[in-house]
């Protein structure tokens, strides 16, 4: 096997571990967490925060610039031009949490103020968890570059690590919360913040002590500056455009409803991240991979991965979907005990538009690995920021809460069709393969998800654990079959068994 896959599999292991710690202890969390704090607070703490992480394009736009940067530098073997960026992300980073925060003060506090429909005996709270949150973005941002540098370097087992004791911590703090007196919302946050400060002194000594090739000053270079910026301005656009998707119809719903509307999305949207982390931990290993073979000029060699992550990644949120959007009441009703209203059909809804948007991840890696992004972020960032006037639109008619889901939807439809376009400019994407690829993604579905179907049609009622449990495991099996026999290849069957085989062979010798 190729050193290079051998890397991408041992890191896919590492962040599969992860993946999995951090998904129990997040499901867990957002049980105890609304228990804890509440429908209303819980809402708060959403709607408040996500005032906050709308600032957090700043963060995604910078972060994958810098990992895309390191990433082509290492790919090409240059490490003075990676010394340098480096200490030049660490001032930029600087000066964004400057912004940021003066932003946040000014023009987050007065939205706050003006414009969220916040119980009056909690605006008290409300206003130190958003001081909190802001505390709390600044470290996460300053952390960015650190991380960028060990993903782009793919040494996986530190990132993990500190992942997983993230994940811990935050648990344990709602243990401590719950058992402390006083207002539990501030408390919580107040806590939240001290693991990122956690973090981000972690960060640093590690880096400090594994990266020699890099230096942790701030250093000024306008050649670098300049690369970085032009790459990083039109970068900032496509995240501005999501962030409008995510945080700002967040904001919308609570202007239009209440704090119980944004209980229920926020709900939807920790499900679905947890189907994004179970992807992500395959795409974190894969996406340097991308950036680096480019850099190298393997072009060829870069189609094949893209096609080959664009179907793993697929069937890895199919896995986790079907059998969910089956029997998402009875695990609602499990998960929470009390499910706040709206919160199956805003699930059912974000599930599904979270499985188109799996395929748009192999495509923006490989688009954005020439650096020359200025009309692809234009063009689909533009497309995607329409989810905020159309859901306008519909909730002024009076339209359900869930419309803006069903937007989402036809918007996610419309905009990777846009990135196909770009992805055949940009590294010669054969149109008629992909098409015939997403022809086979959805052939797949369509087949596995008959039999879970019709076994939760027979068994009507499976609040029982053991019919549960029972019902998972025969879903689940049916969807490995048919993806093993219909969604992949005569050629991947074959090196699937091939390396199956190896193992159990290498078992047996033990």
């Amino acid at each position: 096997m190729d050193k290079r896959v051998k890397l991408m599999f041992k890191n896919m292991i590492f962040l599969y571990i992860r993946m999995f710690v951090i998904m129990c202890i997040n499901l867990l969390a957002v049980r105890l967490l609304l228990q804890v704090l509440g429908e209303t607070d819980y809402g708060i703490f959403n709607v408040v925060g996500g005032i906050v992480t709308m600032l957090s394009f700043l963060s995604s736009s910078m972060s994958s610039a810098t990992m895309r940067f390191f990433s082509y530098n290492i790919g090409k073997g240059d490490n003075k031009n990676l010394r340098k960026l480096f200490s030049v992300s660490l001032m930029v980073y600087i000066g964004i949490i400057i912004i940021s925060v003066l932003l946040a003060e000014t023009g987050g506090l007065w939205f706050i103020y003006n414009k969220l429909l916040i119980p009056d005996s909690r605006f008290q709270a409300a206003f130190w968890v958003y001081q909190f949150s802001v505390v709390t973005f600044s470290l996460n941002m300053m952390s960015v570059p650190f991380m960028a540098l060990i993903i782009s370097s793919e040494k996986m087992n530190f990132y993990v690590l500190l992942s997983i004791f993230d994940a811990v911590l935050k648990l344990v703090i709602i243990g401590i919360v719950h058992y402390m007196d006083g207002d539990k919302l501030i408390l919580y946050v107040a806590l939240f913040t001290s693991i990122s400060i956690a973090n981000i002194v972690a960060y640093l000594l590690y880096v400090k002590a594994c990266y020699r090739q890099v230096e942790i000053i701030p250093r000024w270079d306008t050649v670098c500056f300049r690369e970085l910026f032009s790459y990083c301005s039109w970068y900032m656009y496509g995240s501005v455009s999501q962030l409008i998707k995510n945080q700002g119809i967040n904001v919308l719903l609570n202007m239009f409803f209440n704090p119980v509307i944004n209980a229920a999305r926020g709900i939807a949207y920790q499900i679905s991240s947890v189907m994004t982390t179970f992807v992500n931990s395959f795409y974190q290993a894969v996406r340097p991979q991308i950036t680096k073979r480019y850099a190298s000029g393997e072009i060829e060699s870069m189609r094949s991965l893209v096609y080959q992550t664009t179907k793993m990644s697929y069937y890895l949120v199919l896995i986790i979907s079907l059998p969910l959007l089956i029997i998402l009441p009875e695990i609602l009703s499990l998960w929470l005990v009390q499910v706040p209203d709206h919160t199956v059909l805003f699930t059912r809804l974000v599930i599904i538009a979270t499985i188109i948007e799996t395929l748009e991840l192999p495509l923006n890696t490989a688009i954005c690995s020439n650096g020359n992004i200025k009309w692809f972020q234009l063009v689909t960032g533009t497309i995607v920021i329409m989810n905020l006037p159309i859901s306008y639109l519909f909730l002024k008619l009076g339209y359900s809460p869930q419309i803006t889901m069903i937007v989402a939807i036809a918007i996610a439809v419309l905009a990777q069709i846009a990135r196909i376009l770009f992805a055949k400019l940009v590294f010669g994407l054969n149109i008629k393969e992909y098409l015939i690829l997403i022809s086979k993604l959805g052939m797949t579905s369509l087949i596995a998800i008959i039999v879970p179907l019709l076994v939760r049609w027979k068994l009507q009622d499976i609040f029982r654990l053991d019919l549960l449990i029972g019902y998972i495991a025969i879903s689940l099996l049916y969807i490995l079959i048919v993806i093993y026999l219909v969604g992949i290849s005569t050629k991947e069957r074959a090196t699937l068994n091939y390396y199956v085989n190896s193992y159990i062979e290498k078992y047996r010798k033990k």
